[in-house]
């Protein structure tokens, strides 16, 4: 009779600290960012805890498969309001679960991050490329005035002014009362608020593009580093100025997972990513004002 650690499987696991690694940095994304509906959010939390205080659970497939059933019934439950990125976070789980029914864990879960990575940027890309108000800068003009998130940076680098910003928002409220009978308010805006729109569209778009042929073209080394490069530089750029930051940690689970498996600086780069991702919840924009 075998042993069950000494299985082909339990004994790649020992030698690759690899995927320990991504399943405890999913395991506190699940506990931070997963769905707050309490049929979900309570068991998911409950085994993701065990999963923190025993390694055995986090390296059994079937722990994988209920955390992603569960976290995709959670996206079904919010599917008019849920991000995109619940729906991924759910499919890597499912990849953990996939990853351990191989031989070879790291190098599936390896290959299947570099996959969901390439397909994600692909699709985001082509959407905006065939989108006419993403393409001339619609999108990003009304975010850059309406958006809190954005609030930050349409004050630092577009100018507009605090009182810009507070009519902009009455604004909207009064759009949106249920009792409104407005079909149509203007946005006060200025020129470098146009002209920082139309530079995040296309930075967006080029820098998407690349993401998604660096990770899907079939490259050795020297390409894979390159695609190293312009993902730390998308959740770098991208979540300082928009920080929703369960995508940008997943995108950064999955960048470890593809890296390679020896010691050195892109998967410390990565995490550290991880690290810089939550310093961006700073009101720095706040600390800016103050001095």
């Amino acid at each position: 009779m075998t042993n069950k650690s000494e299985s082909p499987r339990w004994r790649q696991l020992q030698l690759c600290p690899t995927f320990d690694r991504c399943a405890v940095m999913t395991l506190l994304l699940l506990l931070l960012y997963s769905s707050k509906v309490w049929y979900v959010h309570i068991p998911v939390t409950a085994l993701c805890v065990s999963a923190f205080v025993f390694r055995g659970p986090r390296r059994r497939p079937e722990f994988w498969f209920a955390v992603g059933a569960a976290t995709l019934l959670g996206t079904y439950h919010d599917r008019f309001s849920a991000d995109n990125h619940k729906y991924l976070l759910g499919y890597w789980c499912l990849a953990l679960f996939c990853a351990l029914l191989d031989g070879d864990p790291r190098r599936n879960l390896a290959r299947t991050a570099r996959l969901l990575i390439g397909l994600s940027f692909l699709f985001a890309a082509g959407w905006k490329a065939l989108s006419a108000d993403f393409l001339d800068g619609a999108f990003f003009h009304h975010a850059l005035l309406s958006d809190e998130r954005f609030a930050g940076l349409a004050r630092t680098i577009g100018g507009l002014s605090d009182a810009d910003q507070r009519f902009n928002r009455a604004a909207m409220e009064a759009l949106a009362s249920h009792d409104s009978t407005l079909e149509i308010v203007a946005l006060r805006s200025t020129p470098a608020v146009a002209e920082l729109a139309t530079f995040l569209t296309w930075w967006t778009i080029a820098i998407e593009a690349a993401i998604a042929a660096a990770f899907l073209w079939p490259a050795k080394n020297e390409g894979r580093r390159v695609g190293d490069a312009l993902l730390i530089a998308f959740v770098l750029s991208t979540y300082a100025v928009a920080p929703v930051l369960g995508f940008g940690w997943l995108l950064v689970i999955m960048g470890v997972a593809q890296s390679p498996a020896r010691p050195g600086f892109v998967p410390l780069l990565y995490v550290l990513c991880f690290v810089v991702l939550q310093l961006y919840r700073l009101p720095w924009t706040a600390f800016v004002g103050e001095g």
